[in-house]
């Protein structure tokens, strides 16, 4: 029997929303989140631990099998079971108590996860718009920014010389790399570890048998230190930072009416924690600047400077359409690019990492302007009768900075001019050249600011 157990309970803060997804369609959605029997979001172990292993095996490629456990088809004898266990994670309530098993009732707090907010997207052609033709609208359900989940990880070793090993698997969770569910290019599983709730423990069976038997629950106090972790981007990333300032109004938009204008501002609920780990009642809806929104101005300028360095210049190329998008090679090396069996291209996961904003700082009902507009008929540029419409567009009487981070996998700068491209795309957003969110040919969008390479 080996001879340690370390074990550490775990709680997790979604500081971006987060897509679990079922697998399943629903009908008012495309990809619903995982649920459990009471109804409320749920992580799965294996998906835990598909996403550690992935993150360990490139820290420690030769103790991946012995840690996480291997098959081998041919020879049974060469298999071994995993020394890593890993529980579900399971939803915090406003009490900082993990829901394990059923429950007779829920709280009011809880209560709030039954309708989870619906994030809209739209497949973007080779011209920068809608692809209808490939009737390329779907959703995906998503967990409010702010939910706390709460898991357990228990390492099986027979040596204290192990313990650097424990050490590099929950320095895995603080990694900021490190993205839960599906999604997480557009924005979606960036996670942070609620370090005063969280904790870690190991127990040697020759000695504390007794006390490590006594833990049956995400709930039970493991009388053990606070979680230490020290995760760092790792040396294959870059770090680049934005740091913004609006210099009018601007337009994210939900692409709804609210009552009062005919478009309005997208909002998310967020759920907020008081220092003692219980929810705060103020929790509210803040403005979101969604990853997804930011990603597409910045591939589309990308693919911009790409082709200029290139010369691949409308008057020169037969097809425009085979330098821009997916076909363009460094938004295909930054961005990724889907899979198409039909003409055998292989489906790639995107270098870049973006995280979606929301705007705490202010609140939407008094940051915002009411915009009147009337649809002109194109031959005669007069009114158009009944065509009078509305827009609520979003702006910080403060100025404050916004700031913006980007994650960059190295191994996309391949060529020279694909670093020269991101960056410049990127410098474009901050001297006001590639104006961000809709509307932007109605004067929105515009911001100042400065870019730094971390």
């Amino acid at each position: 029997m080996l001879r340690f157990r370390h074990l550490a309970h775990v709680v997790i803060e979604a500081e971006t929303p987060l897509a679990v997804g079922s697998g399943n369609k629903e009908y008012l959605t495309d990809s619903p989140i995982l649920r459990e029997a009471n109804g409320l979001p749920i992580i799965h172990g294996t998906s835990l631990c598909g996403l550690i292993r992935s993150h360990f095996k490139q820290i420690d490629p030769e103790n991946e099998n012995d840690i996480f456990g291997y098959q081998d088809n041919d020879n049974a004898d060469n298999s071994c079971g995993a020394r890593l266990r890993i529980s579900h994670a399971h939803i915090v309530d406003e009490q900082g108590k993990a829901v394990e098993g059923l429950i007779t009732q829920k709280s009011a707090y809880l209560k709030q996860f039954d309708y989870l907010p619906m994030r809209q997207h739209c497949k973007i052609n080779h011209r920068g718009a809608a692809d209808v033709k490939a009737h390329g609208k779907f959703d995906t359900q998503v967990v409010f920014k702010g939910t706390r989940f709460k898991f357990s990880l228990e390492f099986l070793s027979d040596t204290q010389e192990e313990q650097q090993i424990w050490q590099n698997i929950l320095n895995i969770l603080s990694d900021p790399t490190f993205r839960l569910g599906g999604g997480t290019r557009k924005g979606f599983g960036h996670c942070k570890i609620v370090s005063n709730l969280s904790q870690a423990r190991t127990f040697d069976l020759r000695k504390e048998m007794d006390d490590y038997l006594k833990i049956h629950s995400l709930n039970d106090n493991l009388q053990g230190n606070a979680l230490q972790t020290s995760g760092e981007l790792d040396k294959n990333w870059q770090k680049y930072v934005l740091k913004l300032t609006p210099e009018n109004t601007w337009m994210f938009s939900c692409g709804f009416p609210d009552g009062e204008v005919d478009n309005t501002p997208v909002t998310e609920f967020t759920i907020k924690w008081n220092e003692s780990g219980a929810y705060d009642k103020t929790s509210r809806d803040y403005y979101l600047v969604p990853a997804t929104s930011l990603k597409g101005a910045i591939a589309h300028r990308v693919a911009f400077h790409y082709n200029i360095s290139q010369e691949n210049f409308a008057d020169k190329i037969e097809c425009m359409e085979n330098h821009v998008g997916e076909k363009n090679a460094a938004v295909k090396m930054l961005f990724g690019c889907a899979k198409n069996s039909k003409d055998n291209i292989p489906g790639q996961r995107g270098n870049v990492i973006l995280s979606d904003l929301f705007l705490e700082h202010l609140d939407p009902e008094n940051n915002s302007k009411i915009f009147p507009h009337v649809a002109l008929d194109r031959f005669t540029q007069a009114p158009i009768d009944g065509a009078l419409f509305q827009e609520k567009v979003a702006v910080d009487l403060d100025g404050k900075q916004w700031r913006l981070e980007i994650l960059v996998n190295t191994e996309a700068f391949s060529e020279p001019q694909i670093k020269e491209s991101l960056e410049k795309a990127l410098n474009d957003i901050c001297s006001g050249l590639l104006p961000l969110g809709g509307s932007t040919m109605k004067g929105h969008g515009l911001f100042s600011g400065e870019l730094q390479n971390v």
